[in-house]
């Protein structure tokens, strides 16, 4: 099958096609989208043809400076309007400009570029969609450029790091939670597998009972999530907890215990959000 090249037939007849659906669009922020693709016509479309150019070290700067500015602000716009629009595309061109940016900056020749081309593009697939490994195959896949494993490996690796310590959700799923819709499958650690049993449990105000311990019991240094399950499971509202050094009881975990513990995880992910900024208000 024939690609189309920038500035074909093609192009300028899909290109006419849209503008007067995104000029026409009831959304204001897709009117603007429409507005700045009247400036930066390469910025509609899917955008293949712009990747390609990027990914072979031959983009020229107005190119890769429309994308970080015209590209990254109709995608906004896209987004904002609360669309369900793609996000594979425009994080492939936007995170191949960085990269080929940077190549032209540092006036690499073609070959460099398009490595850095590679390099922030999967950087910024496996950081906004928190897929590494996902993003190390597909880059690997499209380019077949297997010397370029280590470091796109690395890339990708480190922009999932620091993504999962800013953004408490992916931008797949950041839509979902705005709209109240419960995330069952965001990727995260239960918040009692962080609290121990002795952390919230309750002290015995008598001296146990020297007997057998109970049927039902929870160790002082197992954590709530599994107290929590014997719980669920057992159908009691509390938990003798057994010191397992001596075998002895010496407290109590109870309902208000465990929501103690969903109390000071929620205390510390506060404290990560104010440390990077975020608005809890």
């Amino acid at each position: 099958m024939a690609t189309a090249q920038p500035g074909s037939r093609c192009d300028c007849e899909c290109y006419g096609r849209a503008f007067p659906c995104l000029l026409a669009g009831r959304r204001p922020a897709v009117r603007h989208a429409g507005h700045c693709g009247l400036f930066f016509p390469r910025g509609l479309g899917v955008g293949y043809e712009n990747i390609a150019e990027l990914l072979q070290g031959s983009a020229p700067l107005a190119l890769i400076v429309g994308i970080l500015l015209a590209k990254s602000l109709m995608w906004a716009f896209s987004l904002g309007s609360g669309t369900s629009g793609g996000v594979l595309a425009p994080l492939l061109m936007i995170g191949g400009a960085v990269g080929a940016l940077a190549g032209h900056l540092a006036h690499a020749p073609a070959e460099t570029q398009a490595f850095f081309a590679l390099i922030g593009m999967g950087s910024m697939l496996a950081g906004s969609l928190g897929v590494p490994l996902t993003a190390i195959i597909f880059s690997l896949e499209v380019t077949h450029c297997l010397p370029a494993l280590l470091p796109l490996s690395m890339a990708c690796i480190a922009s999932y790091l620091v993504t999962a310590l800013i953004m408490p959700r992916s931008i797949l799923t950041e839509k979902l939670s705005r709209r109240g819709f419960h995330l069952t499958r965001e990727y995260g650690v239960d918040p009692l597998e962080l609290v121990l049993v002795r952390e919230v449990m309750s002290p015995l105000s008598t001296n146990p009972p020297a007997h057998a311990l109970p049927a039902f019991y929870a160790y002082d240094d197992s954590t709530t999530r599994g107290a929590a399950e014997i719980m669920a499971t057992e159908g009691v509202e509390a938990l003798p907890v057994v010191e397992r050094a001596t075998g002895q009881i010496c407290g109590e975990l109870s309902i208000r215990g465990l929501l103690r513990g969903r109390e000071r995880s929620i205390e510390r992910e506060n404290e990560r959000l104010r440390l990077f900024g975020y608005d809890l208000d």
